[in-house]
């Protein structure tokens, strides 16, 4: 009786054994690839903050010798591991005038400054060469933007969507650091109807010549 009592017990034991020895290594491949994914979206999430900068165009007809010119700033200060993202989006519109072939700038017809919280979606995609100049191989991330007059809302609010000026579907080509907004929806027509209903940024990155310069030079830069 105790050596069948003892072969039985060495028997599950090692049947116990063998079900971890399986078990772990299974446990640990799926936890390294849960630590890569979540070090992969941090990555990306650290590439979505910074400034963006581009004009806007807009179907509107202007006195004759004249034009506006139009451009948005966005500054991405905070974002989560999540793909959340906070910041201020500046919108603003300086008139050109041609007089004897001389083009002259005159102050803002209009300006705006919003708040906004976003969200991108990350999904994987196969590590491969990819051109950043062509947007048919650029990684492509979908998500939402909202806009808000303000972010100082009450601290125990039972519905967002009071506060709430505008919701944009956004679109971020990783490789050509360009975010792009459509609109779907607006909550208070008055508070945002300066906003475009589509409007292309284009990531700040130092250069000389790139969107974020031309806009502040443009448009955002007081001339007299």
């Amino acid at each position: 009786m105790e050596i069948f009592f003892y072969f039985t017990h060495s028997s599950c034991f090692d049947f116990i054994c063998q079900i971890f020895s399986i078990i772990t290594p299974c446990f640990l491949f799926f936890w390294f690839l849960y630590s890569q994914i979540q070090l992969y979206i941090k990555n990306y999430c650290k590439e979505i903050s910074g400034v963006y900068a581009g004009f806007v165009n807009q179907d509107e007809d202007t006195t004759e010798g004249s034009k506006l010119q139009r451009a948005i700033k966005m500054s991405i200060r905070n974002i989560n591991d999540k793909g959340y993202f906070l910041g201020d989006l500046e919108y603003g519109e300086k008139e050109l005038k041609l007089a004897n072939n001389i083009e002259e700038f005159f102050d803002f017809s209009w300006n705006g400054i919003f708040s906004f919280v976003g969200k991108l979606d990350y999904k994987f995609y196969w590590n491969k060469t990819r051109h950043p100049l062509d947007l048919s191989e650029n990684r492509k991330y979908i998500g939402k933007l909202f806009i808000f007059s303000r972010l100082d809302l009450p601290f125990e609010i039972s519905k967002m969507d009071l506060f709430l000026d505008a919701e944009y579907d956004a679109f971020h080509y990783r490789e050509m650091k360009v975010l792009k907004f459509s609109l779907k929806k607006r909550y208070k027509e008055t508070a945002v109807k300066m906003l475009p209903r589509e409007f292309i940024l284009y990531k700040s990155s130092g250069y000389i010549f790139e969107p974020l310069q031309l806009v502040d030079e443009f448009v955002f830069k007081s001339k007299k």
